[in-house]
């Protein structure tokens, strides 16, 4: 089983959409496929239930999958240390870490797709950072970031922080946004290669929302580098 952190320059960049795309297109290869959000916060309400939104927007576009899981569900859209602490739910890494295993021996995936919260740097408690759960579990690193204009400067952060904490696998997802001047984005690509194996670049789609649904059928990465990807050997 191979174990892939999805993790980002920051909130709102597009982690759940990229990650739905890659359970979508690892399942489509005919891999066994589960997907874990370790702690979702801002969690809908669904009656006596608490939905993780990220959870059910992965798994309506990756019907394939063969098992999700949500560890601790928030109702607060705060930063984990935070909710935890207003809702009396403590959060420990070795809780998480009991869940997912347990549920990795129970569907035995190809690649388990671990889906943080925030940034790399966000903390769970006051002693653990989402850096020390993705280490925790033995996890590749995949870094969500944008083709944008200010991304150099976040994805390096990001990428620096992930090795300084002696996670040296990690790679890149790519997201369009909707404009960007050529010449910016181009040299943004070529220095965001240098930094990290870029997975795949993500078009820009109109209307697309992690909030809405599921990922469209026709949305596709505009390119993909599986070869160039530490965990596919």
């Amino acid at each position: 089983m191979k174990t892939l952190f999805i993790t980002g320059t920051g909130t709102g960049v597009g982690k759940t959409i990229a990650s739905a795309w890659l359970c979508r297109e690892l399942s489509e290869q005919g891999h066994k496929v589960a997907y874990v959000k370790p702690v979702q916060t801002g969690g809908i309400p669904c009656g006596e239930v608490l939905l993780s939104v990220d959870l059910e927007y992965v798994k309506a576009s990756a019907p394939k999958m063969v098992g999700t899981l949500c560890c601790m569900n928030f109702h607060i859209p705060a930063s984990p240390h935070l909710v935890a602490q207003e809702e009396n739910r403590p959060i420990t890494l070795a809780h998480l870490i009991e869940k997912i295993d347990k549920f990795a021996q129970e569907y035995e995936p190809d690649y388990l797709i671990v889906e943080g919260a925030g940034g790399i740097a966000v903390p769970l408690n006051d002693e653990d950072e989402m850096h020390d759960l993705c280490k925790a579990l033995n996890a590749q690193a995949i870094v969500v970031s944008s083709t944008a204009l200010g991304t150099l400067n976040h994805s390096k952060l990001t990428i620096n922080y992930l090795q300084q904490h002696g996670i040296d696998q990690i790679s890149t997802i790519l997201m369009r946004p909707e404009e960007e001047l050529e010449v910016i984005e181009n040299d943004n690509l070529l220095r965001l290669a240098q930094m990290a194996p870029n997975l795949a670049c993500l078009p820009y789609y109109p209307g697309l929302d992690s909030e809405k649904g599921s990922l469209p059928t026709d949305f596709h990465a505009s390119e993909t580098h599986f070869e160039l990807m530490p965990w596919t050997t």
